[in-house]
């Protein structure tokens, strides 16, 4: 057994040779059975002004996600980056979560998700140095502090002063991707982010076309 899940599933993860999968149908108490679905991370571009999210925050940033907690699923984001700085920032009540030492008071939250039998020396890491770029990316267009100097302009996230979880569950390096994950690690991911509290819940990953009644991320 690798995951249990309470909150979000109604189950848990096995791993066992696939000549012995048949045979979790006969186990009591098991109602259905699934394929652990392998997800590698999608790309996004959009900003705040492109969604109109600027014109809600009125003059002070006052409506800009403060009190807000932004879990991002994926590949592990760089807490460091200036993008994500923590001044003005605190912890809420109750966190730091996780790998607390790799926290900030704007990431909050800093969790890995491991496939068993994973030999990758990078893998346990929130953020890999080698192989991890997609949630940075993410994370920043979901809750970059505004005002971040880059490349001459001014950027923002679209929730500047939400708090970030971050949640690698996307740990395998794979060639043409960067790093994978699979569903059981993905939902072990979801159900840590809903138990921490998380408000909201960021997935901008992608799969294999299966249909989505086989898949228990999607389902």
């Amino acid at each position: 057994i690798s995951w249990r899940y309470k909150l979000v599933a109604d189950g848990l993860a096995v791993v066992l040779p696939k000549a012995e999968v048949p045979a979790l149908t006969h186990v009591p108490g098991v109602a259905e059975v699934w394929p652990n679905v392998q997800y590698h991370a999608l790309a996004v571009v959009n900003g705040p002004q492109q969604i109109g999210a600027d014109k809600l925050w009125g003059p002070t940033l006052g409506t800009a996600g403060e009190g807000m907690k932004i879990g991002i699923i994926d590949d592990g984001l760089d807490a460091a980056n200036p993008y994500f700085s923590a001044a003005g920032f605190s912890y809420p009540p109750g966190f730091p979560k996780g790998q607390t030492k790799y926290t900030t008071p704007k990431v909050i939250v800093q969790r890995t998700f491991v496939p068993p039998g994973s030999t990758y020396k990078n893998g346990s890491l929130p953020f890999d140095p080698a192989q991890s770029f997609h949630a940075t990316h993410v994370a920043g267009i979901a809750a970059g502090d505004h005002g971040t100097q880059a490349a001459g302009d001014l950027i923002s996230g679209v929730a500047p002063d939400a708090w970030i979880g971050n949640y690698k569950a996307l740990t395998t390096p794979t060639p043409g991707f960067g790093l994978d994950g699979n569903s059981a690690e993905i939902a072990a991911a979801i159900e840590a982010a809903v138990a921490d509290g998380m408000n909201v819940i960021n997935l901008s990953i992608g799969e294999p076309e299966v249909d989505p009644a086989r898949d228990l991320v999607v389902k």
